[in-house]
């Protein structure tokens, strides 16, 4: 057997950049046009063992189909080549036990020791055969490989089709992978294995031409390239609980998926895996000699509750808050604060991103309507000239008056103040009303006619009676304009004395000044003069 380690065989496409090591890789060159079966040797360097290989190419004329290599009609059925216009063909099981035919060629350059190298080739089953193996595939070696007579090699190939290659109508890739032990310069494909070891599946080839007992198969494109790995990882790192995740392999070699739980048990060899790790987890794409890692986080995501529907009153507010740490939000209304006051009817939704985990919360806020009350503009009464005023909260179904305490819808205030009333409605919402009410009176300022200032307790004083105002200023005068008294205490009185003593009995002369808010609450003055007598 061949002295190289196999790393693995699997079927993918991938772009063709990297130097063929492989001489006239899909049998394009013919040293002169074949004319027959068993002609593979004039497409050089290529060549058989023992048996007799085909060569196919477009440059043979059309004629007898049953004795034709020509492209795309030949002895084995019809179809183009998986590129330009020439392909092999070789038997993989016959009606003659043990039969094998086998193609090789020396490559360009031998293989580096400890390099990487990809191997494939394309093949497909020939339309007139009547029987599909799995066991075709490549193998290289140290120098050309004998064969003894047509019997199979007997030893395993590097590289072969992972499944039953039947498909007559579409080309199949086998490819694979090895680190080389160097020296490498020769590659053969064919069916490696014997009778016993070639389990075959019966394919119909019913009004073939020229039908065939056995196996049959074209390759072309066989390739042998070095090439420099690459291993890494896409993939979204981070995921709610719950959430999955597809990682994708980027790489030119082979790979396999293994996670941080135990990194050398080999949990997918596809090119992606969706996982969905219930905590945080690290998962491993290991190549032939690199290893790429990635850490999908299961983030918890926001907490995020608005609570029931909730009903409140008109001119109610309702403060919704759904704060979280590093979190981002948006509302229904537009805002993107962690909080929101309401006070309108209608459904509010929330969305809350924590690290990518987005959590959504709706509830509906109802809001009861009824029908504002109004004590009206601030308002004055005057208890002296019996003039009051009715406040009236309104229809409702119950009151609560303050300061005064009543219950009912009506009242009459008695004192000034600021009056609030509170109004129940039959659904349990309350409405509130408040108003300024003053007593403003118009002034009223008399002064008596005479007093008698003789100590016996009757109208010993002289003495300004007032209603209304707000301040005073009150003079009396003797016959010869001296000022006799002054004040200015609306309370106080003169008691017939001056600086000199007891003022002489006789007619004086009194001034009263005064100012005092009326109705419109603007201050305004007055004042009164007359004479008094002083009777002793």
């Amino acid at each position: 057997m061949p002295n190289v380690r196999i790393l693995c065989c699997l079927l993918l496409s991938h772009s063709l950049a990297a130097q063929n090591l492989v001489p006239n890789a899909g049998f394009e060159a013919v040293v002169t046009c074949p004319t027959g079966p068993g002609q593979l040797f004039l497409s050089s360097p290529w060549d058989s063992l023992n048996a007799n290989p085909d060569v196919f190419n477009g440059c043979m004329p059309a004629g007898n189909i049953c004795n034709s290599v020509s492209v795309p009609n030949n002895f084995m059925g019809t179809g183009s080549a998986h590129s330009g216009n020439g392909f092999a063909g070789f038997t993989a099981l016959s009606s003659q036990p043990d039969y094998r035919e086998y193609i090789q060629a020396p490559l360009i350059t031998p293989l580096q020791a400890g390099e990487i190298y990809r191997v494939e080739a394309w093949f497909r089953r020939a339309p007139f055969c009547n029987a599909s193996v799995q066991q075709i595939g490549i193998s290289l070696s140290s120098g050309s490989v004998t064969q003894f007579g047509t019997s199979p090699l007997g030893f395993m190939p590097l590289v072969e089709p992972p499944g039953i290659v039947q498909e007559a109508g579409e080309w199949t890739l086998a490819q694979g992978f090895i680190v080389a032990f160097g020296g490498e310069n020769n590659i053969i494909i064919g069916n490696f294995a014997d009778d016993q070891g070639t389990p075959s599946v019966p394919v119909s080839n019913a009004g073939s031409t020229c039908p065939f007992n056995g196996s049959y198969y074209y390759v072309d494109d066989v390739r042998v390239e070095r090439i420099t790995e690459t291993v890494a990882i896409q993939g979204d790192s981070i995921i709610c609980p719950g959430e999955s995740t597809t990682l994708m392999a980027v790489t030119n070699s082979m790979t396999w998926w293994s996670e941080e739980g135990n990194p050398v048990l080999s949990i997918s060899d596809d090119d992606s895996i969706t996982v969905s790790p219930a905590v945080t987890t690290t998962y491993y794409l290991n190549g032939i000699f690199r290893t790429d890692s990635l850490t999908v986080t299961v983030v918890a995501p926001p907490v995020v509750n608005l609570g029931n529907d909730t009903t409140i009153c008109d001119g109610q507010q309702v403060v919704l808050d759904v704060t979280n740490l590093n979190a981002s939000y948006l509302w229904s209304t537009g805002a993107t604060g962690a909080g929101i006051t309401i006070s309108t009817a209608g459904p509010y939704w929330v969305e809350v991103t924590n690290e990518g985990c987005t959590v959504t919360d709706m509830m509906e806020l109802t809001v009861l309507l009824n029908p504002d009350i109004s004590l009206g503009t601030d308002t004055v009464f005057c208890a002296l000239t019996g003039t009051f005023i009715e406040l009236d909260a309104g229809p409702a179904t119950a009151y609560s008056w303050s300061p005064t305490g009543d219950t009912s819808r009506l009242i009459v205030p008695l004192e000034t103040g600021i009056y609030e009333v509170t109004a129940t409605f039959a659904d349990g919402c309350n409405k509130f009303a408040t108003i300024q009410v003053r007593e403003v009176c118009e002034p009223v300022v008399h002064i008596p006619t005479a007093f008698t200032p003789n100590g016996d307790g009757l109208n010993d004083l002289l003495t300004c009676f007032h209603s209304g105002i707000d301040q005073m200023h009150m003079q009396v005068y003797n016959r010869w304009g001296q000022l006799v008294f002054e004040t200015t205490d609306p309370d106080s009185g003169w008691n017939g004395a001056t600086d000199r003593g007891p003022a002489q009995p006789g007619t004086y002369v009194y001034l009263v000044t005064y100012t005092y808010h009326p109705a419109g609450g603007i201050p305004e003055s007055g004042a009164i003069r007359g004479y008094i007598t002083l009777i002793r």
